[in-house]
């Protein structure tokens, strides 16, 4: 009931809408990278009615390339604790003094400690 609602604003926003296919089967056909049974649950809306399967299929695939190192990077970039801001006179932004990264010490991992995670899996 709240799609048949909602499906304006699914519409407008670009959703990709899928049927019959849970997240499981979702993760193994986009591993294959089997766009055509993807495209077989997916709802149709907005500029993709009409489309024929294997050009929703190609619309899938545009939409899972792969992300470059600089996109990863800018995405995903390591947090600067407060020792290593210090030390490098990088000042704190406003997110990391709302996350509290003042106070956070440095965590050191030893080689050993490692050696020792390894062996105990073992």
């Amino acid at each position: 009931m709240h799609f048949l609602e909602s499906k304006a604003a699914y519409r407008d926003g670009r959703a990709l809408v899928f049927h019959n296919i849970d997240y499981l089967m979702m993760t193994l056909k986009l591993m294959q990278k089997d766009y055509l049974y993807l495209a077989n649950c997916l709802v149709p809306m907005g500029e993709q009615i009409g489309m024929s399967q294997q050009e929703l299929a190609d619309m899938l695939r545009t939409k899972t390339r792969r992300f470059t190192e600089e996109e990863i990077a800018a995405k995903f970039k390591k947090p600067v604790s407060a020792a290593e801001r210090k030390s490098a006179s990088v000042p704190l932004t406003v997110e990391d003094e709302k996350r509290g990264v003042a106070d956070e010490p440095l965590a050191a991992v030893t080689a050993t400690d490692e050696e020792e995670g390894c062996r105990s899996r073992k």
